[in-house]
């Protein structure tokens, strides 16, 4: 068999295990001397682009070796490499754990207050929150969520979303 055709189909396997593991929101990274690190949620876009990365650079290392293909096969590499690192980016720096500056707190009570009363009125409670923006950090999901917001029902799942993108797992060690 033609080396240019073993490496097709281990290209081809290597994307699947990719597709397959972005579709099923866990995609297994080994690494040297623990067990591994299964990627999920919002790791897996990059890793699967890093994954397809390596799987064209494999191939190319197939094909009919030239000064050309080389270098591509090495940019391809590195091209996987940033890849991954930016995956592991999302697993040490989640979105749901990002807070926003004090001043965009307290901008979003400031919203939030407008929306309950136009006047004015009644809106102590989010002046006492505003007040305690600095030693009560606002989630960044929650801020860009009220900052979407035209109108004061588009707020009412704000909550909810900051804790779903909180609770997020975007990695799990192998057992």
């Amino acid at each position: 068999m033609k080396r240019s055709y073993i490496g097709i189909y281990i290209t081809i396997l290597i994307l699947l295990y990719a597709l397959i593991g972005g579709m099923s929101n866990d995609i297994y990274v080994p690494t040297g001397r623990r067990n591994g690190v299964h990627l999920h949620e919002e790791a897996i876009p990059p890793a699967m682009l890093s994954i397809a990365l390596f799987a064209l650079a494999f191939f190319v290392g197939h094909l009919k070796e030239s000064k050309g293909m080389l270098l591509a096969g090495r940019l391809l590499l590195i091209g996987s490499g940033l890849s991954m690192l930016w995956a592991f980016y999302f697993v040490a720096f989640p979105t749901g754990q990002k807070t926003v500056t004090t001043e965009q707190c307290q901008a979003t009570f400031a919203k939030l207050s407008a929306y309950l009363s136009p006047t004015g009125e009644g809106n102590e409670f989010f002046v006492g929150l505003a007040s305690e923006c600095e030693s009560k950090p606002m989630s960044k999901v929650f801020y860009e969520c009220v900052e979407r917001a035209r109108r004061a029902e588009d707020t009412d799942q704000c909550d909810e979303e900051a804790q779903w993108w909180l609770e997020r797992k975007n990695s799990s060690k192998a057992r």
